[in-house]
């Protein structure tokens, strides 16, 4: 399985998203948005929050 990071929510990142969706035995993808709203709008995958140190 290959795991890769989505960054940001803009068109190209659906294309990617739509690729881990298709075969979620092959690929599996995080996202990483710049806040919760944007990360909501990421169709089919698990929203979770964290503290960093740069915010």
């Amino acid at each position: 399985m290959l795991s890769y990071a989505i960054v940001g929510s803009g068109y190209r990142s659906e294309y990617y998203a739509r690729i881990a969706r298709t075969y979620p035995e092959l690929f599996r993808a995080m996202y990483l948005c710049r806040s919760t709203e944007k990360a909501m709008e990421c169709p089919g995958q698990e929203i979770s929050s964290g503290s960093f140190p740069w915010k």
